[in-house]
C-alpha cells in the first residue's frame, strides 16, 4: 500500500519488486563526425554507399516525476549525468532526394548521483536507429572547382614569327642609320640669278594648287615669249620624311605635273627639259624643309 506523506516518493507503487518512476534528461551533447568514403576514396555525389564516423560526449540534469503534497509534479533529482558515445552511420542513397540511414551506436553513462563526488553509477549499452532521409531542392554540394591548366602547347612557331620580325626591326634601324648618316650633297645652282620660278607643296602632295597654276601661265607667255631659250624643270621632295620609294614618286608626279601643263598652255616641248634631283634642295637643314617640296624652273 501507499503512504500519503509529504515530499519525494516513487511515481507508482511497486511493480514486480520494483517502482515505476519517469524521468527526463536534459543537457549538452556535441559529436565530431568524419565521412570516411569521401576521405579515403574522394567526393562523388553518384555514390550509392556512404560511412560516416563519429564521436561524442555529453552531460545531462535529470528531472524526476514525485509525488508533493498528494501531487504528482517534476522535480530535480540531483542526479548529473555523462555519456560517452561512438558510432558508424551508414547511409544508402535511393536517389538523388531519398536515402535510408542505419546508425549503429555505442553509448556509455555514468551517474553522479545526490551529489557524489565521483560516478557511483555506470552502464553502456549498443543501439541502431534507423532513418529515412528526404533532401528538398539542391540535393548535390557544389564543390569548388578546381581549374586544371592544360599543358603548354608547342610555342617554335611563335619562336619563329617573332625572331623574323626582329630581323625585319634590325634591317630598319639600319636603313635609319645610314640615311642619317649618309653625306650631304651640295646642289650647285647654273645661274647666279636663282630659278626663273619655283613651285612649292605640301608634305606628300604632287597636285598644283590654284596659285601655282596662275604662275605657271605666265611663266608659259614668258617661255612662248623667248623661243630659241632652253627650260630645266627639276622635280624636288625632302628626305626628312617618307620613305625612298615613296619621295621618288613624288619628286617625278610633280615634274610630270608642271611639265603638262606648260605643254598644254602651248610650250613647245623642245624648250623643255624634265628631270628630277634626289638630294635636299636646300642641303642639310631640317629647318628648310619645307622648302625642299617642290619644282624649280631654271634656263639652261
Amino acid at each position: 500500500s501507499s503512504e500519503n506523506v509529504s515530499g519525494a516518493r516513487p511515481y507508482s507503487d511497486k511493480v514486480g519488486g520494483y517502482y515505476q518512476q519517469y524521468t527526463n534528461e536534459i543537457g549538452p551533447v556535441g559529436d565530431i563526425m568524419i565521412n570516411l568514403t569521401n576521405w579515403w576514396c574522394g567526393y562523388k555525389p553518384g555514390r550509392v554507399y556512404n560511412a560516416s564516423f563519429y564521436l561524442g560526449a555529453g552531460a545531462y540534469i535529470t528531472y524526476e516525476k514525485n509525488l508533493v503534497n498528494g501531487d504528482y509534479k517534476w522535480q530535480n533529482a540531483h542526479d548529473l549525468l555523462f555519456t560517452l558515445r561512438g558510432g558508424l552511420i551508414n547511409t544508402f542513397n535511393l536517389n538523388k532526394h531519398w536515402a535510408i540511414q542505419l546508425d549503429l551506436r555505442y553509448s556509455a553513462i555514468a551517474v553522479m548521483a545526490d551529489g557524489a563526488s565521483k560516478a557511483n553509477h555506470k552502464t553502456s549499452d549498443l543501439q541502431a536507429y534507423l532513418g529515412v532521409t528526404y533532401k528538398f531542392n539542391s540535393s548535390e554540394w557544389n564543390a569548388p572547382v578546381v581549374p586544371v591548366c592544360p599543358p603548354a602547347e608547342n610555342c617554335d612557331a611563335l619562336r619563329a614569327r617573332l625572331s623574323t620580325a626582329d630581323g625585319r626591326i634590325a634591317d630598319l634601324e639600319k636603313q635609319l642609320r645610314d640615311c642619317l648618316n649618309r653625306p650631304v650633297e651640295k646642289v650647285v645652282q647654273e645661274s647666279d640669278n636663282g630659278p626663273v620660278a619655283t613651285v612649292f607643296y605640301p608634305i606628300g602632295v604632287s597636285r598644283i594648287s590654284r596659285e601655282n597654276r596662275n604662275v605657271l601661265n605666265a611663266i608659259s607667255d614668258v617661255m612662248k615669249a623667248n623661243p630659241d631659250t632652253k627650260y630645266v624643270l627639276t622635280g624636288w621632295a625632302d628626305n626628312y620624311t617618307g620613305t625612298d620609294k615613296i619621295n621618288d614618286r613624288l619628286r617625278k608626279a610633280r615634274v610630270d605635273g608642271v611639265k603638262n601643263l606648260l605643254l598644254k598652255n602651248g610650250v613647245p616641248e623642245s624648250q623643255i627639259e624634265a628631270t628630277v634631283n634626289n638630294s635636299n634642295r636646300m642641303g642639310n637643314i631640317e629647318n628648310y624643309v619645307a622648302l625642299d617640296r617642290c619644282v624649280t624652273i631654271d634656263e639652261k
